[in-house]
């Protein structure tokens, strides 16, 4: 499962894909982030998830904004790398799965993110995450 992330600039009669530069992956990233997108859903109504579509704009998108900056924050304090909880296994015996994730690359993406929002803010666009 992945998300991808497409901004469009809407018009008149059509919306025109401005930027897709980005795919986040069902991975240790995603699951560090997603804290923050349960956060985000009950301020918003949005989730960003692996299986559905979340669209923001207007205001959305300032609370998406909102929600980056808190995330460069408190993932700035985080180690170099640590293992993040992705996911558990109930049978045959009960295993939790971690996976090693690294400080510098989860940053990467937060702020690919955060130029896309703030690109999206600056142009009245509507990001869609969109599950695949």
């Amino acid at each position: 499962m992945a998300i991808k992330i497409t901004s469009f600039l809407p018009q008149e009669e059509k919306a025109n894909i401005i930027e897709e530069p980005l795919c986040l992956q069902d991975n240790g990233v995603y699951w560090y982030l997603y804290p923050h997108f349960l956060t985000l859903h009950k301020r918003t109504g949005e989730m960003i998830d692996l299986y559905g579509i979340a669209r923001f704009a207007g205001d959305a998108l300032l609370e998406l904004d909102g929600t980056l900056a808190e995330l460069i924050k408190t993932t700035s304090s985080q180690p170099n790398e640590w293992d993040q909880l992705v996911g558990k296994v109930i049978k045959p015996g009960d295993r939790v799965l971690y996976e090693r994730v690294v400080k510098s690359k989860v940053l990467d993406i937060i702020n690919l993110l955060e130029n896309i929002t703030n690109e999206g803010i600056k142009n009245n666009a509507v990001i869609v995450f969109e599950g695949l």
